[in-house]
């Protein structure tokens, strides 16, 4: 298996043992996976007009990860500024498939971040809250 080509966006294949980074930009966040804390974190603008070309090896990361190392819970925090409908979609489905992995038997939590005056990612937050079984945190940050 071979790393993550993340120069054009696009995943070739994704090896569990490989850490993934992906620059931020201003329309996308700052994307690293943790092989050994299982973390994976956003952080930055989500406006990208094709997220899931974004996501696709984040999602691949994850199942990579938890095939090889179950036992290890995963993290998904996100400290997002600013996020649009369409990347708003896409990270619905990047929950749908937290969900799948922890029906499987796996531990999931999410780490929701808001700026103490955005009252759009808050209600963001609280709206992915209700709308998915999985263990939310939402903190607030200056």
């Amino acid at each position: 298996m071979t790393g993550v080509d993340v120069s054009r966006g696009a995943a070739e294949e994704v090896m569990v043992l490989d850490n993934i980074f992906i620059p931020g930009t201003k329309q996308t966040p700052e994307i690293s996976c943790n092989n050994i804390s299982g973390e994976v974190s956003f952080k930055g603008n989500f406006i990208s007009s094709n997220p899931n070309e974004l996501l696709e090896p984040i999602q691949k990361w994850l199942y990579a990860f938890i095939k090889v190392r179950k036992s290890v819970g995963l993290t998904l925090a996100f400290h997002l500024t600013y996020l649009n409908c369409t990347s708003g979609k896409s990270l619905c489905k990047l929950f749908q498939q937290a969900e799948e992995i922890q029906d499987r038997g796996s531990t999931i939590n999410i780490q929701l971040y808001y700026e103490d005056d955005d009252l759009d990612m808050l209600e963001w937050c609280k709206e992915m809250k209700n709308t998915y079984k999985l263990q939310f945190s939402l903190s607030k940050v200056n």
